[in-house]
């Protein structure tokens, strides 16, 4: 099985996971427009809800024109939603969110996505250390981008192991058609022997009949 079948394969299977994707987007926005949070200062987490409603509603409203491109779209959407809370909201360790996008790549897009989509990550944790002037400690911005890093490589190991599994499998199939054709070839011979022999008796018995008369 060549390279390009199992990738062709392989995105026809990643067209499904678009609602999966979209669906822990919408009902996190649709808890958080639900708070009620008085103490957080504006924007609220009930604006982050319902940003993020609207944007997993206008992706899927969008899902049917190009799936490759509207799914980067979300995994962006997810980096994108992962910065404005950990800027916006009062929790801590929000940052470490971030490895959910790094997966999400990994499982819809590949070893290639979880690369790109964790180096981009990495680069935002330490563009905002740098812009606050790297006001939190270097330890705990070198635990996330590890945290980062590890979570990227195991989506990238996931991503091939499944890739291995689905080559498998396919020659597997193309195994056994291959092995159904030829028992189906052989099947026709085998009728057509038959028809073979079957005029063959015929003629005998003519012949017989013929030489006795």
């Amino acid at each position: 099985m060549s390279a390009s079948s199992v990738e062709s394969l392989h995105d026809e299977l990643r067209q499904d996971l678009l609602p999966w994707l979209l669906l822990p987007m919408a009902v996190v926005g649709f808890l958080l427009a639900l708070l009620d949070i008085t103490y957080a200062p504006p924007p609220s987490p009930t604006a982050l809800g319902f940003l993020m409603l609207f944007l997993a509603g206008a992706l899927w409203w969008a899902r049917h024109k190009d799936t490759n491109t509207i799914t980067w779209a979300t995994i962006l959407t997810m980096v994108f939603v992962v910065v404005l809370a950990w800027h916006w909201l009062p929790v801590p360790g929000l940052r470490y969110a971030l490895v959910l996008p790094v997966i999400v790549a990994g499982i819809s897009r590949g070893p290639r996505g979880a690369v790109v989509i964790g180096a981009l990550s990495v680069l935002l944790l330490f563009a905002d250390a740098w812009q606050v002037g790297l006001r939190e400690s270097s330890n705990e911005l070198l635990g996330s981008a590890a945290t980062l890093a590890v979570a990227t490589y195991l989506a990238y190991v996931s991503e091939r192991g499944q890739r291995a599994t689905l080559g498998w499998a396919w020659n597997r199939y193309e195994h056994a058609r291959h092995a159904l054709d030829d028992a189906r070839d052989r099947q026709a011979e085998l009728r057509q022997a038959l028809n073979d022999l079957a005029l063959a008796q015929r003629e005998s018995t003519r012949l017989n009949n013929l030489l006795t008369a």
